[in-house]
């Protein structure tokens, strides 16, 4: 029985060699979306599931959900956590580059510079689950100095020699002795670092006690007793926090983040990294349903349409004694056979995409294929044909042999006008991707060519955190200034085009606010077209020691608006305000400038209070202001310069621009990725309308000969095949417009600043899938209504 379906199934194929390509072709592509999009979402779902008991792991911050700063002091660990009992044991991590510096790494005369130095607490093991093959973890960061590497960075440094027992330079001063290699950090982990380091061996002071500055720069994880109530463990928090004997008032409002969620629920600040979000998981689970339907709809529509050529065939075989469930299954056969032949094509085109996929959707899909993620494939394959394969099946067998063979007229065509109805979900699902992707583009290109308040064209920075780079820090600037290539030259501590980190103020009225900070040189506001309001005499004329002692040196500030705002101060009263920052001498200064506010995060963030300090202790970038277009040339003085006063550090540079553009690296991927989903969706389409207007012309041919010979013009005759077409698209913008502006109005909310969506993106995706299918249709339908109407009547 099977055989002879498989032999049935195998002459319709050949009988209708173009629905079926069509067919096949379509899920090829909708198969090859999904098993991509599908690998992208596991991918980001399994973020640290490798850890043991990662149900029990859970990151210590301060906020809630909606607003957090995801680290804390240090000294909450061993204050509070430690005294917790359904805490099973807590761990901490600090990243040395945490204001996006260098670190000068060496070994014997070579040197290096490191993105990601880390240190921790002894017991990271007991929480975290990384692999070494190198090292024993036991006892492995008990003593000071000891730093763990990764397989990346022991080939860097050591090549294939044995890295356990040898001993880095930091910084020209600590010693650092390697004492485990890491396996390659998997990349479906929320943090990553090159050098793991004992915190015994932390460089900036004691860190247990809770001090009235700044240090809430340590992400802490903790690991719970099975079955602990977390609402219980954040009260036992605060009671310990009560019991503390501190001579200010800290009362800060912890919460715990599961380490699973982080990836996709985390947006506070201080990441370790920058997560995804939730919302694209759903985003992208969507889109794959999307296309896949419009794949299938294809399938449901061709089918049904070219039935009538199986009219008799059906007919004759009900007659003789076929029973119903033996067609069922007969059409179903066909359509596991089309689905089989489409997912053979699809694992072609993914061996010969994977480089283009991975590049586009970020991950690596040779770690994600695997033979269990090909085994959910193949069924979900047969699941998908006998689904689509059940709609034609049960209705072409669902119709009397009478009406099968009395007329060579569509069987379906009176009881199943449901076609037009999935025509035009289809032509819904292609303009509202087309219209998602105008609207995201635009949105790029808006915050591509928006006034920052600040000039980061041509500016080239150059990481100067490094100790031995103090002393030698002015006398390169003004080598560089040298060269009439170059405008300006400024030192910072953050780059303005993303300031992370902030500080606590304290006002003369003694209450406080939480503010943005960067420590700068004068030259900054020249440098960057930053507008001074106020002040700008006092600040050209500041003076700044290097060699000061630190607890005497002057503390002068500049603030923008939004902080005088803030602070509920005019602009023309601030200059000489007396305030303090929690942060370095904490010795109060006086306000002697006002700036304009600029965008110093991403456009996601409103603008909020910043205050600027000349405090050359934390300068960890130089930025060189351009004025030419020769710049390879003036990057190759830089480096002549850079190696007179730098001795064996290496030059390292980028671009502002480049810094503020990797900002948006993932809206401007999920943008590229919406761009290649509507592509695929318009092709599918595509080609599901060409074969859908191939059988409708070759059903109207014979009505064409006749109002030919009636006199109707090739125009006219072209209007009336192609307007079929043009009332569903104009019906399915109709029906679409209001959910594509709903969802794109959603998505442009997570953007501070963003565009007006207008009409034209709806003109334009409605005009762009009408221009699409007239092109398709016109072709075939230019061609019948050229056709001799004698041979059009001939067979009638």
């Amino acid at each position: 029985m099977i055989k002879y379906y498989l032999k049935t199934a195998s002459r319709s194929f050949l009988k209708n060699k173009t629905s079926a390509t069509i067919n096949i072709i379509g899920l090829a592509i909708a198969l090859l979306t999904v098993m991509n999009i599908n690998n992208w979402i596991q991918h980001e779902v399994s973020y640290d599931n490798m850890h043991n008991d990662s149900d029990l792991i859970y990151r210590l911050a301060i906020g809630d959900k909606q607003e957090s700063i995801v680290t804390i002091s240090p000294a909450v660990k061993t204050k509070i956590l430690n005294n917790i009992p359904e805490i099973q044991t807590s761990v901490r991590l600090f990243r040395r580059n945490f204001t996006g510096n260098k670190t000068k790494v060496s070994y014997k005369n070579r040197v290096f510079t490191n993105d990601e130095l880390v240190y921790t607490d002894e017991n990271f093991f007991s929480i975290f689950s990384f692999p070494l093959i190198k090292g024993n973890k036991e006892g492995i960061f008990e003593k000071p100095n000891s730093v763990l590497i990764t397989q990346e960075t022991a080939q860097k440094y050591f090549g294939s020699a044995d890295p356990i027992g040898k001993t880095l330079m930091v910084e020209g001063k600590e010693l650092l002795m390697v004492t485990g290699v890491f396996k390659s950090l998997p990349a479906n982990s929320h943090f990553h670092f090159d050098m793991l380091v004992s915190m015994k061996s932390f460089p900036r002071g004691n860190i247990d006690e809770i001090g009235f500055g700044s240090g809430y720069i340590f992400h802490t994880y903790i690991k719970v007793h099975k079955n602990s109530n977390t609402s219980v463990l954040l009260g036992k928090i605060e009671e310990q926090i009560a019991k503390l004997n501190l001579s200010y008032d800290w009362k800060p409002k912890f919460f715990l983040q599961p380490i699973k969620e982080i990836h996709l629920y985390s947006h506070g600040e201080r990441e370790f990294e920058a997560n995804s979000d939730i919302t694209m998981v759903y985003i992208f689970a969507s889109i794959g349903f999307l296309v896949l339907f419009i794949a299938s709809i294809n399938y449901v529509n061709l089918t049904t349409a070219y039935s009538f050529r199986r009219a008799k065939e059906i007919g004759i075989r009900k007659t003789i004694g076929a029973e119903r469930g033996q067609l069922i299954v007969g059409f179903l056969i066909e359509s596991l056979l089309t689905v089989i032949s489409s997912l053979i094509l699809a694992f072609l085109l993914n061996e010969f995409a994977k480089p283009l996929i991975s590049n586009v959707a970020g991950i690596d899909l040779e770690i994600l294929q695997s033979s269990k993620w090909i085994g959910k494939i193949i069924l979900f394959t047969f699941g998908l044909g006998i689904v689509i394969g059940l709609i034609p099946a049960a209705i072409l067998s669902k119709i009397s042999p009478v009406s099968l063979i009395k007329d060579n007229q569509n069987p379906a065509s009176n009881r199943f006008d449901f076609k037009n109805l999935l025509l035009t979900a289809q032509f819904c699902i292609t303009i509202l991707l087309i219209f998602g992707t105008i609207i995201i583009n635009n949105q790029m290109s808006f915050v591509k060519d928006k006034k920052l308040g600040y000039d980061k064209e041509k500016v080239l920075v150059l990481n100067i955190g490094y100790r031995d780079f103090e002393q030698n820090r002015e006398a390169f600037k003004q080598s560089l200034l040298e060269n009439h290539n170059i405008s300006n030259v400024t030192s910072l501590s953050q780059l303005p085009s993303n300031i992370q980190f902030g500080e606590f103020v304290d006002l003369p009225d003694e209450s406080k606010f939480a503010s943005a900070y960067m420590s700068i040189d004068k030259d900054f506001f020249n440098t960057m077209a930053v507008s001074i309001i106020n002040g700008k005499d006092r600040i050209e004329n500041v003076d700044i020691d290097n060699n000061i002692d630190f607890s005497k040196m002057e503390n002068r500030f500049v603030v923008n608006k939004s902080f005088l705002k803030k602070m509920g101060v005019p602009e023309q009263e601030a200059l000489n305000q007396k305030i303090r920052i929690r942060h370095g001498n904490m010795i109060p200064g006086p306000i002697i400038g006002v700036i304009e506010d600029f965008h110093f995060q991403s456009l996601h963030s409103p603008i909020t209070p910043l205050v600027l300090e000349f405090d050359p202790r934390e300068y960890q970038h130089i930025l060189v202001k351009l004025q030419t277009d020769d710049v390879q040339n003036t990057i190759s003085f830089i480096e002549q310069e850079w190696a007179k006063v730098a001795g064996n550090l290496p030059f390292e540079y980028y671009f502002l621009d480049d810094a503020y553009n990797n900002l948006y690296k993932t809206e401007s991927q999920f943008g590229a990725l919406v761009l290649s989903f509507s592509i695929i969706s318009i092709i599918i389409g595509a080609v599901g309308l060409f074969g859908l207007s191939l059988f409708y012309i070759e059903r109207k041919i014979k009505e064409i000969g006749i109002r030919k010979v009636l006199g109707a013009s090739i125009p006219n005759l072209y209007l009336i095949l192609t307007k079929n077409f043009a009332k569903w698209i104009i019906l399915a913008s109709i029906i679409i417009w209001p959910l594509g502006y709903y969802l794109m109005n959603k998505w442009l909310e997570n953007f501070a600043y963003h565009i007006d969506i207008s009409i034209m993106p709806f003109v334009i995706s409605t005009f762009v899938s009408l221009a699409i299918t007239l092109i398709i249709v016109s072709w075939q339908s230019i061609k019948a209504a050229n056709t001799n109407p004698v041979e059009s009547l001939r067979n009638e």
